[in-house]
């Protein structure tokens, strides 16, 4: 609780500072007092009353809190309007941003935004994807922000995963794989999610090219699943559909690996181009 809180509720400043003394209230920093011990939580609504009316915590401390990642950062980022205070566990932006919740974290769709900076393609890919599975109508205020930002960290990547998602793209191996593997070789654009034979859905489909590529995730099928995989992979076999299969490991440790693959696969189906070199090719 801030000072302002307690002189609201009665307390004066020597009352305060007889209960700081008596050990009723332990001091945070100056003006924020808590009655115990209460975790990461409590470091983040202490940073929000130390920042000042305006404060909002950001970045990958609002994804914890919206449930976007599962592990709260050593480091809370907090946008204040000019109030800063200096403690071990705050990192404090002078910046204005729109709040949302107890405690405000910026909105989904910023929180996203602001965390790109910080985070690997594949991290910001997962992120995104995440964001737009929880509430749908982040993808339209994500774009209504890159639309108004003269700056921002990965807006290419940000605007391609938005596109997939809407796409279709539902995992984030697909995501990968449309960002490390066709995007950044150069493959032609194909469909995801689509419906290509009795109504049964692929992950991607090259459909200028007759070829089919399933992306199988660390869960993958099992049981009753994996003889409709085969029933479906010789259907499209006969119907002269080739199906190709890559794993998360395949595509996440060895995507130049994976796009060569591809790439010879669509070439012997007519694809006239070669594919185009990645910073990561030949390592």
């Amino acid at each position: 609780m801030s000072r302002e809180q307690l002189i609201a509720l009665g307390a004066s400043d020597r009352v305060i500072a007889r209960m700081v003394a008596a050990g009723e209230l332990t001091r945070v920093v100056r003006g924020v007092y808590t009655t115990s011990h209460g975790g990461w939580l409590q470091l983040a609504w202490a940073g929000v009353l130390a920042g000042g009316a305006s404060a909002v915590v950001g970045g990958e401390a609002a994804a914890h809190l919206h449930g976007l990642v599962p592990d709260a950062p050593a480091t809370i980022r907090l946008y204040v309007d000019d109030r800063r205070v200096q403690h071990p566990a705050w990192q404090m932006v002078r910046s204005s941003r729109r709040g949302v919740g107890d405690p405000p974290r910026t909105r989904m769709a910023q929180t996203v935004l602001d965390c790109a900076g910080s985070l690997s393609p594949g991290d910001l890919v997962i992120l995104t994807a995440q964001a737009m599975r929880r509430r749908p109508e982040v993808a339209a205020e994500i774009e209504g922000l890159l639309a108004h930002s003269k700056w921002q960290p990965q807006r290419r990547l940000i605007t391609d995963v938005v596109g997939a998602v809407r796409q279709g793209a539902e995992s984030p191996l697909e995501l990968r794989y449309l960002q490390d593997v066709e995007k950044a070789h150069g493959l032609p654009r194909a469909r995801r999610q689509a419906r290509v034979s009795g109504g049964r859905r692929v992950d991607v489909w090259y459909q200028d090219y007759a070829l089919v590529v399933e992306l199988d995730g660390r869960a993958y099928h099992r049981g009753a699943a994996v003889w409709r995989d085969m029933d479906r992979d010789n259907d499209h076999t006969l119907m002269g559909i080739f199906t190709m299969r890559f794993g998360w490991h395949q595509v996440v440790t060895s995507p130049c690996r994976v796009a060569a693959t591809v790439a010879a696969a669509l070439h012997s189906r007519g694809w006239p181009s070669a594919p185009t070199p990645c910073p990561r090719c030949g390592e």
